[in-house]
């Protein structure tokens, strides 16, 4: 009987192994992400919205809008970045050591007005959406705030001197 269970423990083990042998490789090659944010409902020289593409593989994107879209003087501002591989991995990692690609997530009650999020992760062929901050509940917000700020960081600073700079510009000369 002895000789089975040792068998039978064995199997296990190699089936065990084999099954987690996907998560432990690191990074996947379609892993990419995209993040939305806006201020919300604000006068529209005040309001802007941005939308950060990563990936997959190293190349990033921000896109950025003044403004609500339709408003005199908006303009659409699209500027491409590279990543490092090393900084896309701990992005990555920031996301699968804090199980943010995850399917449920705890929602409550929309904030009406309040800033919007919304953050989008591919992973090994699959999709996760990750609520807008002002639906999730409280313990899930100081997370994915964090998520959101590793992703902001992976974008040139330049990039946001001048995004920023395009903003007080449509601020200044909104009519």
């Amino acid at each position: 009987m002895r000789p089975y269970f040792s068998i039978i423990v064995m199997v296990a083990f190699a089936v065990l192994t084999i099954g987690c042998g996907g998560s432990l490789e690191g990074r996947p090659e379609d892993f990419g992400l995209t993040f939305y944010w806006d201020t919300g409902a604000l006068p529209p020289q005040y309001r802007y919205q941005y939308v950060i593409t990563i990936g997959p593989g190293t190349q990033g994107e921000l896109d950025f809008v003044p403004g609500y879209e339709k408003a005199q003087g908006s303009e659409r501002w699209v500027t491409s970045f590279e990543i490092s591989s090393e900084a896309l991995e701990g992005v990555y990692s920031f996301f699968t050591d804090n199980g943010l690609l995850r399917a449920r997530w705890k929602t409550g009650r929309g904030l009406i007005g309040g800033s919007t999020t919304s953050l989008i992760v591919k992973a090994f062929g699959k999709e996760t959406r990750i609520p807008s901050l002002s639906d999730l509940m409280e313990e899930d917000k100081q997370l994915i705030m964090g998520a959101m700020d590793a992703v902001r960081e992976v974008v040139p600073e330049e990039i946001w001197d001048e995004m920023n700079a395009r903003q007080m510009e449509f601020e200044n000369n909104f009519q």
